[in-house]
């Protein structure tokens, strides 16, 4: 990959996360989003959007390709993308862990100490706690490309489908 080449890649992934923020704003998006704005006003919004960010060479040349496409209102998506696969490339595995109330600090340390176990050598853990009440208690957990439903309310739901059943 160029970017890789050029030492690139850390740069092109800050310059999209602070497009994909700009684009929070309602009128910023509006105005990407708008047909009636063409591609060229768009792309002289981004290009100055990029100089006062100073954004790597490759950074524009991917904005402008999304512009050219029509879907520069999914830079979003092109960024977050872009940063898992950044991710991956440094070895961090990212874990959600989903409770109905915060945890514990004592809870968040053995939750965050049994993810830790299971990496391979050279990976580095990203927790995200979140908190949920609709799942009642016990938790959700998503690391890497496992999924485990430790809910109470999924064992709700199944005790329930066994009754109808």
């Amino acid at each position: 990959m160029q970017g890789n080449k050029a030492g690139a890649l850390d740069a092109v992934e800050k310059d999209l996360k602070i497009v994909a923020n700009v684009l929070t704003d309602e009128n910023t998006r509006q105005y990407f989003e708008d047909p009636s704005v063409s591609i060229a006003d768009k792309q002289t919004a981004l290009d100055a959007i990029a100089e006062e960010g100073k954004f790597h060479e490759i950074s524009s040349g991917i904005l402008s390709l999304v512009n050219e496409d029509g879907q520069i209102g999914n830079v979003g998506e092109v960024s977050e993308s872009f940063g898992q696969l950044m991710s991956a490339q440094r070895g961090e595995v990212r874990a959600t862990v989903t409770s109905a109330e915060p945890l514990s600090a004592t809870d968040a340390k053995a939750v965050k100490a049994a993810l830790e176990a299971r990496l391979e050598k050279g990976q580095s853990l990203l927790l995200t706690q979140t908190v949920d009440p609709k799942i009642l208690g016990g938790l959700l957990v998503e690391f890497g490309n496992v999924f485990a439903d430790l809910s109470v309310r999924s064992s709700v739901e199944d005790i329930n489908q066994a009754l109808r059943e």
